[in-house]
């Protein structure tokens, strides 16, 4: 059985970049991804997006 995974990323993050992002949601069953404004910590750079992103998620 997969887990539901929702993965949060911010879009100009230099360190671990977007297509890897991408990458792990075609891998993982049951998984999806939101892409954010922000680089590597997108809770400071897009806080509401996130926040909304996780209980959207929570809530399915």
């Amino acid at each position: 059985m997969a887990v539901p995974t929702r993965l949060v990323w911010g879009r100009d993050n230099e360190f671990q970049k977007i297509e890897f992002a991408r990458r792990y949601v075609r891998e993982l069953p049951a998984s999806d991804l939101i892409e954010v404004a922000g680089k590597h910590i997108p809770t400071e750079d897009s806080p509401e997006k996130v926040s909304v992103a996780i209980f959207e998620h929570l809530q399915a």
